[in-house]
């Protein structure tokens, strides 16, 4: 059974009501070492110790307050010159980390544009391959790039003589490769 809490006087005293909930825009975080907990409604700021370990410094209602406990707690533990530090304007007014857009990678295709050179999935590579005389198939290397894949597969080709049994990448007068016909 819970009792209800009296002041001196008499009174009853009040319970706490918790903060407002956040908007969802505010609760990511606009500083290093800040993060929002939904649980509690508020703002904890961390910071990793030169051991590795995370420490958590406080709990703050702001994400200001939480980035300026941070910043002091990265100054007093001598870690300025190791960690990610909130920059403060002339005004002392925070600046917000800078947002960096990840694009999403751009899937190549799976289609290979020249001759000897296959996309290899599981690594996002591609391998050059090249068949011998009797049709055995046999990898070159493997390249970011498949312009550098096809150039190995032509080297390769030459080296052994099989320019007359195989196709060649076909290379244009300024030495860009061409890409081959697509298939129908």
């Amino acid at each position: 059974r819970k009792i209800n809490k009296v002041d001196a006087a008499g009174r009853l005293v009040e319970k706490p009501q918790p903060p407002p909930p956040i908007p969802e825009a505010d609760r990511v975080s606009r500083y290093y070492g800040v993060s929002y907990h939904a649980g509690i409604r508020k703002f904890t700021a961390q910071v990793t110790t030169s051991g590795g370990k995370s420490k958590t410094i406080g709990v703050y209602l702001t994400q200001e307050e939480a980035a300026h406990a941070y910043n002091d707690a990265v100054e007093s533990a001598g870690l300025a010159s190791r960690r990610k530090f909130n920059k403060v304007d002339s005004a002392g007014r925070l600046i917000e980390k800078t947002k960096i857009k990840k694009l999403a990678p751009v899937p190549p295709s799976r289609r290979s544009r020249y001759y000897g050179v296959y996309y290899v999935r599981s690594t996002g590579n591609y391998e050059a391959q090249y068949r011998d005389a009797r049709g055995k198939r046999h990898s070159i290397g493997t390249f970011k790039v498949q312009e550098n894949a096809a150039l190995a597969y032509n080297a390769t080709v030459r080296r052994l003589g099989l320019v007359s049994r195989r196709k060649m990448n076909e290379v244009d007068s300024a030495g860009r490769l061409v890409e081959k016909p697509p298939k129908r």
